[in-house]
């Protein structure tokens, strides 16, 4: 018999507690507080509730041998699909360079661990290294060796590697950087996505009038006024629209209502920074509600969707905020489709039409806020960074730099 606490007797209490729980369908007397079955019940409780993972686990004495497993899955559930998928292929890919070249076992032993970091660090410049020979671009091999760390945090509680910071970056980064000057210009990410100018989202919108395209030319201007990215507004899948964890519009908040607003607040739950949603609970998204601007839009938008008049109230349902002509959830390649159309018709040559992408307007933002002079304190806020990658998405116009260079030259 398994001894809990040294104790056969509380043992024996616990088990004929749980036993009476089985046949009679009742729960337990746990009011005495010497019992194994409180001190469980205690230990798993969380807001009223027991996980029934937990209490198996501590009834079978396997609390230290399954909780490693059970952490790691519930970080995998709470990651949205697409960025599970995302990990997965990096993850598989990079298996399969270490089976390719013998070292898998080596890298990922069972029991305990004799591999180094440095040596880890070097396998996985390695594996780097050969995504770029293959023909990716710099900054999607650091996006999968990022998934590679992730994943490994994740689910084996070690960080693989010798993780980088932002003022000293990790043995990989650096030499990905050097690797940067070599690639052609059409694999360097920040030629590929150009920032959109607040001209061009008004250009677009203008464009959208009297189209099926509404919903484009807002969702492309709440996420520039928002600095969104455009994977919070629509979808990037073919899987069926959740209100769960899909935006809709009763994600939207008018205060102190549609037709007097001042501002909406928009809550877009989970997102690839922000796996559980919680900043977003915190501090949502707010737009300022104005005919010419984007918070006037979406209300614009909404009203005509639902055929109601102005000043007449209605109901935000579980239907996507941003819809196609067919009603189902927006893409971000119908967006991107529409963009890029867009400056089309505006005379714009296609190899300047081929910079800009569904980013551009999170990018262009970020732009604008730092042409406006705000401080990374107000861009960070706004934008829902946590660290300083903001400054990647800044972009400095050549006119910028003429202004500045005649101002040193007074």
């Amino acid at each position: 018999m398994k001894k809990v606490n040294g104790s056969v007797t509380m043992w024996n209490k616990f088990s004929e507690a749980t036993k009476f729980q089985k046949t009679s369908g009742k729960q337990p007397i746990t009011s005495n507080n010497g019992s194994v079955l409180y001190d469980i019940e205690k230990a798993c409780a969380f807001k009223g509730k027991v996980d029934a993972r937990l209490r198996s686990a501590y009834v079978k004495g396997e609390i230290k041998e399954r909780m490693q497993t059970m952490a790691a899955n519930d970080v995998l559930m709470q990651w949205r699909p697409r960025t599970l998928d995302a990990k997965t292929k990096a993850v598989d890919q990079f298996k399969a360079h270490l089976r390719a070249t013998d070292q898998l076992n080596y890298f990922f032993p069972r029991g305990q661990l004799e591999c180094t970091t440095t040596e880890e660090e070097a396998v996985l410049c390695e594996f780097a290294q050969v995504r770029c020979v293959a023909g990716m671009s710099v900054d999607s091999v650091l996006g999968m060796v990022s998934h590679v760390r992730t994943w490994c945090s994740a689910t084996l509680n070690r960080t693989f590697g010798n993780k980088g910071t932002l003022s000293n970056k990790s043995y990989t980064s650096q030499v990905l950087k050097g690797m940067r000057q070599y690639q052609p210009a059409e694999l360097k990410q920040e030629q590929k996505r150009s920032a959109l100018s607040w001209k061009e989202v008004l250009m677009m919108k203008r464009i959208a009038l009297g189209r099926d395209t509404t919903n484009e030319a807002v969702a492309v201007g709440v996420a520039f006024a928002g600095m969104f990215r455009m994977g919070e507004l629509t979808s990037t899948n073919t899987n069926a629209f959740n209100p769960m964890t899909d935006l809709a519009e009763q994600d939207l908040y008018f205060f102190p209502n549609i037709w007097n607003a001042t501002h909406v607040t928009i809550r877009i739950g989970a997102s690839k920074a922000d796996q559980n949603g919680v900043k977003d609970q915190k501090k949502p998204r707010v737009l300022p509600v104005a005919p010419n601007l984007p918070g006037g839009w979406l209300r614009e938008m909404l009203a005509r969707r639902h055929g109601v008049p102005w000043g007449y109230d209605f109901r935000l349902t579980a239907r996507p905020l941003f819809c196609n002509g067919h009603g189902a959830h927006l893409t971000q390649d119908q967006v991107l489709r529409f963009i890029r159309t867009s400056l089309r018709r505006c005379g714009y040559t296609e190899a300047r039409v081929k910079t800009f992408g569904t980013h551009s307007a999170r990018i262009g933002g970020a732009t604008r806020l730092h042409q406006l002079g705000m401080t990374s304190e107000v861009i960070k806020e706004m934008g829902g960074w946590s660290s300083d990658a903001w400054k990647t998405y800044i972009r400095m116009q050549r006119l910028e730099l003429l202004d500045i260079s005649r101002n040193m030259c007074k």
